[in-house]
């Protein structure tokens, strides 16, 4: 796979496009948010792995608490393939089924 990191993603949500479907209502596209008190301990923690120098356990705590803007922020200063994979699992657990966005 050629792909960079931003044509990646561009090619994710030039997806929705192309098929020609659109999610009208925000909710019919996305799937499983965590509670702000989830989203805030997980910034906590992520926070402090980052102080202590632990990029890739701050990714992965990022990933599983579903904090996409850091995740995606640590997972490209660890290069492509960290950040083609928090990609994918972005849209595979954000993204609902059948959402153009997700293929």
């Amino acid at each position: 796979e050629n792909d960079t990191p931003g044509s990646a993603v561009a090619k994710l949500f030039a997806s929705a496009k192309m098929n020609g479907k659109e999610c009208g209502v925000l909710s019919h596209c996305l799937q499983n948010w965590p509670s702000e008190a989830q989203m805030r301990a997980t910034a906590s923690e992520v926070q402090n792995l980052l102080v202590s120098g632990k990029k890739k356990e701050a990714l992965q705590y990022a990933q599983e608490g579903q904090l996409w803007g850091p995740a995606l922020a640590v997972a490209s200063q660890l290069g492509e393939k960290f950040y083609v994979d928090t990609v994918r699992q972005m849209a595979l657990r954000q993204l609902v089924a059948g959402s153009p966005l997700r293929t």
